[in-house]
């Protein structure tokens, strides 16, 4: 796997970015650059019942007449899936049908689960095409705390 950086930004006070080592996990698109907002440290902590926004600009590498998102905590090996909204990655910001060579950026918010425990995992993010097929694919660490 191929370790790239993820550009992360607070919302809270002035806005700050720092870089993250992330895992591309099969993207079949270029990412080029994702905002997380709010984080400002590393891991990024991500706390109980808080909604998280990602921002993903990237380039088409295949045409997808459909695009949803994935998100999933990785714990201990085992992927959980957590609700993002909204699940098509359609009209938010991106333009379906996507087409090869589009250079797009979308935005979508998952909320962390309430009753999940406090502990350091890895969160993976998946934009899917319409046949189940990565587009765009990434694994960063993060930490829940309440």
């Amino acid at each position: 796997m191929m370790i790239k950086y993820l550009t992360i930004a607070a919302l809270i006070g002035s806005c700050c970015s720092i870089m993250l080592k992330y895992t591309d996990c099969g993207s079949h698109g270029t990412i080029h650059s994702i905002l997380l907002e709010p984080c400002d440290e590393l891991p990024c902590v991500i706390h109980k019942g808080v909604s998280y926004t990602t921002h993903i600009n990237f380039t088409a590498t295949q045409h997808a007449s459909q695009l949803s998102n994935v998100c999933h905590g990785i714990i201990a090996g085992v992927p959980t899936p957590f609700a993002v909204n909204p699940i098509n990655a359609c009209g938010n910001g991106v333009k379906c049908p996507l087409q090869i060579g589009a250079n797009e950026t979308y935005t979508a918010t998952v909320t962390c689960p309430s009753d999940v425990n406090s502990m350091r995992l890895a969160g993976k993010w998946e934009v899917v095409d319409q046949n189940g097929h990565d587009l765009i694919c990434f694994v960063f660490p993060l930490e829940i705390v309440d």
